[in-house]
């Protein structure tokens, strides 16, 4: 499966959950009862679930790995009169 006008590359694992989606929708299965129907919708709902965290999980590690937002940080960090503590590790290194 290509995808055309993605500016940022798109993960194997986003485009495998893609095409299972696809899969879903494209086999030629006649729905003859309501518990088909329930597990046909359900199988439909986790993969679009899946898709979207994918897709989502996807965008937040894009935003994270930006030098945009890698600036916001710094300039956040300078703005306090008074040293940080990098609290988040093991180290105790001031931040900043």
């Amino acid at each position: 499966m290509e995808l055309t006008g993605c500016p940022i590359e798109c993960p194997a694992e986003v485009i495998d959950a893609v095409e299972k989606l696809l899969t879903l929708m494209c086999e030629p299965l006649v729905v003859t009862s309501g518990e088909e129907l329930e597990r046909y919708e359900r199988e439909v709902r986790e993969q679009t679930d899946r898709v979207c965290a994918l897709v989502v999980g996807h965008r937040i590690q894009f935003s994270l790995d930006s030098e945009q937002l890698q600036e916001l940080q710094g300039r956040w960090v300078k703005a306090f009169a008074h040293k940080l503590k990098n609290k988040g590790g093991s180290s105790d290194k001031s931040v900043g």
